[in-house]
């Protein structure tokens, strides 16, 4: 069944891929940290709306065979396509069906975790009513959806490109013209955008960055018959209409004001007694246009302030690196912090200083707030637990708000460390023979450009030792020293699985006696913890 407004995905297939913002870990967390006691995620009914070919679901079906994950989607062929690699992987927890949101039954029971990625915004508003009234009547009592959407201010301007392209392409006949007109309009716009004032510069870079769209995603967003923004108190207002209440954003610092000017926070504190519109105040000074909120059950109380007692209770990780090329955790100076993802902490607290140097060393593991403890214990003279434990909480917290940490709920279900019989992702394995992305045990897409790692993790399943994958590599004019910086640079991308009984290893570095040694320089725009 099909209805008005639907961009058929059978015509041109929308790109699949992992996010990792609607993973059941990072869900438990968020629900956690606001109060929530969530299903563990490796014991929990994950339902996903507009699951496409699966490729968001089916890598979690992999890693938590205990738990239960259904999707539904319109297409007929993506779900054939994920049907038969969820056959191909073994998988008995799974189940994809091709289903209209429309027809949903309640007959499926209660689910831990609703996901809706890419819907919300992109069917007509009948169906956006049904995807809240399902989510609100399957959800288990202390359950989380996740809807992503656009939204104003800043969906404005892609919404005014869109009118610009649809008109272009509206007698076109068949999908593949359509793309490729809205292509060379969007090349044309961006060459004609010759000024250096600041409104040429960013209209320029808006267009560049619709060149670069695929093919399937240019259809299915900037093409699609239906694509629509609301303002974040109106999607509220929305799922309260379905007794669904805010309950955080996926991504936490998100949420919070680090990093603006002073006098921006101070005026934000007012509203830190109504946090519904403390966000809508971060949009417009954001002029955010995408949003991926979590709703929960009205009527729970939440905590809208996490403290430092639930941080404690969960897992850091980090993948930020220090600016210096040598840190002296046990002096006052100023050290910065940068995380992939642009995030920035200036430090010049000895403990801040030390617990980011454990965390950067573990990464891409994850450390319990005890671990953590132990390793700055072991950089710092006069480190008291008892004296600096509520320290590091504090620490923790503002890094969270940051984006310079993430926080988990359970431990890492991967290795760093290859072992003997190196025993990589099979799910990885099976994406590299598709191409050049795979999802690893973090829920992370990760690039394997090179030719011979892509060759090597296919080889990793366990029955080869070192020897045997060095044999492999050497039909690329590889030889053994290629083979351990190959092996070191998969691990740290998390695609080996751990062994029976392995404790989680740090990063593979052997460098557990120099924590003062920087990992790679990175410049950073500042936010500070002192």
């Amino acid at each position: 069944m099909s209805y008005p407004g639907f961009t058929n995905p059978d015509v041109i297939p929308y790109p699949g891929h992992a996010y990792v913002g609607t993973h059941p870990d990072h869900l438990a967390t968020m629900a956690f940290l606001h109060g929530l006691d969530p299903a563990p995620p490796e014991h929990c009914r994950v339902l996903e709306l507009g699951c496409g070919d699966g490729s968001n679901l089916i890598p979690m079906a992999y890693l938590f065979p205990q738990s239960e994950f259904v999707g539904i989607d319109l297409g007929t062929r993506p779900i054939a396509e994920g049907q038969a690699f969820a056959l191909q992987l073994g998988l008995k927890n799974i189940s994809l069906l091709n289903m209209d949101l429309m027809d949903f039954p309640l007959r499926f029971g209660h689910f831990d975790y609703i996901v809706a990625h890419g819907v919300y915004s992109w069917v007509p508003p009948v169906v956006r009513d049904k995807l809240l009234q399902v989510s609100g009547s399957v959800l288990s009592s202390k359950g989380v959806v996740y809807v992503s959407y656009n939204t104003y201010p800043g969906f404005h301007v892609r919404q005014m490109l869109r009118e610009m392209l649809l008109f272009h392409v509206h007698s076109a006949l068949d999908a593949e013209t359509k793309i490729n007109q809205a292509l060379a309009l969007s090349s044309l716009l961006a060459d004609a955008f010759i000024k250096t004032d600041e409104s040429d510069l960013y209209l320029k870079k808006e267009w560049e960055a619709v060149c670069k769209r695929s093919p399937g995603s240019l259809y299915h967003d900037e093409l699609a018959e239906v694509n629509e923004a609301l303002y974040f108190h109106e999607f509220v207002e929305h799922a309260a209409r379905h007794r669904l209440q805010y309950l955080s954003e996926a991504e936490f610092y998100m949420m919070h004001d680090a990093g603006l000017p002073s006098h921006v926070r101070e005026a934000l504190r007012g509203l830190d007694d109504n946090p519904l519109l403390k966000e809508q105040y971060l949009d417009f000074i954001r002029f955010r246009r995408f949003r991926q909120t979590l709703l929960c059950h009205e009527g729970i109380t939440l905590e809208r302030h996490p403290g430092i007692e639930r941080i404690r209770q969960l897992r850091a990780a980090s993948p930020a690196n220090p600016q210096s090329a040598v840190v002296d955790p046990n002096s006052d100076s100023e050290e910065t912090f940068r995380s992939t993802n642009n995030a920035t902490m200036i430090c010049s607290h000895p403990v801040a200083k030390a617990a980011m140097l454990v965390l950067t060393k573990a990464w891409p593991c994850s450390l319990a707030f005890d671990e953590l403890l132990a390793g700055i214990r072991t950089q710092l003279a006069g480190f008291s637990l008892e004296e600096h434990a509520t320290l590091v909480g504090d620490i923790l917290l503002a890094a969270y708000k940051l984006g310079v940490v993430d926080m988990h709920f359970i431990e890492p279900q991967f290795s760093v460390a290859a072992g003997e019989r190196p025993l990589a992702s099979r799910l990885a394995r099976l994406q590299a023979e598709r191409g050049e992305l795979v999802t690893n045990l973090q829920h992370l897409m990760v690039l394997i450009s090179r030719e011979e790692e892509r060759h090597l993790l296919k080889m990793m399943d366990g029955t080869r030792d070192r020897a045997e994958l060095a044999c492999e590599l050497r039909k690329f004019k590889c030889d053994e020293a290629n083979l351990e910086k190959s092996l070191e640079e998969l691990g740290r991308l998390a695609l080996f699985h751990r062994h029976p009984g392995q404790r989680i290893p740090s990063r593979q570095d052997d460098r557990d006696h120099a924590f003062e040694q920087s990992m790679n320089a990175i410049d950073s725009s500042p936010s500070r913890f002192s």
